[in-house]
């Protein structure tokens, strides 16, 4: 079986285009012919598809970690903007027409880390190397997922089209990042301040310790109530930075993607934009003549989220060979029946990678819709905490002077 590209014209001379999973042209002719249509063009499947196989292994084997065979993809020890504007670049040279090898070597990197490997990855250009394979030695710089896109664009014929997209896509987590530095700065300060006030914000606790004892007692206690804090602010930074490094462990990584699968609103925007993101890639694989196994190989790794791009990888290696994509789509559990209809539709009808594309902007357009509904409620519980925390203090405030304010209110 394989994946047979088709010219063909309809009754009334229209061409029609499309693609179609069958065993050889005599087959397809027939469907075709049942179809109503008579084959214009026939083009076999490309030959990228019959090594995708072996291109998998060589260029996703370093990036595999400890936890399993399961390539996990972690959060880049350089920023997202850094990240960005590396792959802009790249694109761009690659577009221009130059060699690889050329494009690779005239790349100006500002970061240090990437900078650092640079070298190393146009030496492995040199080669013969894939980029993707020179770039999977580097996991924990570049991403699976990225990684996983640019094989994906490699393997279609459209190297320069996958670096364009996976720019932008950094570059959409770079604007979120800052968005969410923003929020998350705030909330930070917000606490700070309220552990800094906490000590001082009884008056009669602080009145009746510093009473009749003059300016030096008053010193000493803001002096013991600033020591009792600094402990804490040091441990909540402490604490901040330890899990900054400790989300980047694989198997934790891969935790945390199991766990925002399953929260309100963003685990929706982390699920649609993983299969967006899938369907996307197997409707350019398979438009390029790919099979769809192997198209199924590269695009399962795709999605940012790692249990989504667990389940798509295990539904390949438990399913039978040349199992087709609607079998392969029922086994992996995750998507909706309507999903594996639309797919089946243009299975049968001679359409499969526009059923997919049609599949990607759909789910794109409902990630981008959850993505607004999740910001809202984000800023929203920002606001709750700021009041909590602000109507917390006045309780505190008004108890300790209430013993003072009492005889006043009763004159």
């Amino acid at each position: 079986m394989g994946l047979y590209r088709y010219e063909a014209v309809d009754n009334t001379g229209k061409v029609v285009r499309g693609a179609m999973d069958v065993r050889d042209e005599n087959q397809l002719t027939q469907k075709l012919a049942q179809m109503g249509y008579a084959a214009k063009a026939i083009y076999p499947p490309s030959r990228a598809g019959t090594s995708a196989q072996s291109v998998s292994r060589a260029s996703m084997r370093s990036a595999a970690t400890s936890h399993g065979k399961m390539p996990i993809s972690v959060k880049s020890s350089v920023s997202a903007a850094a990240l960005a504007m590396f792959f802009r670049q790249f694109a761009t040279m690659v577009r221009s027409g130059r060699p690889l090898f050329q494009s690779a070597t005239d790349i100006r990197v500002s970061n240090r880390k990437i900078r650092s490997v640079m070298p190393a990855i146009q030496e492995s250009i040199r080669s013969g190397k894939k980029l993707s394979g020179a770039m999977a030695e580097y996991p924990g710089l570049f991403p699976v997922h990225a990684v996983a896109s640019i094989w994906a664009g490699e393997l279609a014929g459209k190297l320069e089209i996958a670096l364009d997209e996976v720019a932008s896509d950094f570059e959409q987590e770079a604007k979120d990042t800052r968005y969410g530095r923003i929020g998350w700065g705030i909330t930070k300060l917000t606490l700070i301040l309220f552990i800094i006030q906490a000590p001082f914000l009884n008056l009669n606790t602080m009145l009746t310790a510093v009473a009749g004892k003059g300016l030096p007692a008053v010193q000493q206690y803001f002096t013991q109530g600033f020591k009792s804090i600094i402990p804490v602010i040091i441990g909540l930074f402490i604490a901040w930075e330890v899990w900054g490094y400790t989300k980047r462990i694989p198997a934790v990584r891969h935790g945390l993607d199991i766990a925002i699968l399953k929260a309100p609103i963003w685990g929706k925007v982390h699920r649609f934009a993983a299969i967006s993101r899938f369907f996307h890639v197997m409707d350019a694989l398979m438009s390029a003549g790919l099979s769809s196994d192997a198209a199924w190989d590269a695009a399962c790794l795709t999605p940012r989220n790692n249990e989504i791009a667990r389940k798509l990888k295990t539904a390949r290696q438990m399913a039978p060979a040349n199992s087709g994509v609607v079998a392969l789509l029922d086994q992996s559990g995750v998507f909706e029946m309507d999903d594996i209809g639309m797919v089946a539709a243009g299975e049968k009808s001679g359409s499969l990678p526009e059923a997919m594309l049609k599949v990607s902007e759909y789910y794109a357009d409902r990630a981008s819709t959850q993505k607004t509904v999740g910001k809202f409620w984000s800023i929203m519980l920002l606001m709750i905490l700021q009041a909590v925390l602000t109507v917390l203090a006045f309780y505190f405030m008004a108890a300790g002077y209430r013993d003072y304010l009492l005889p006043f209110l009763n004159m």
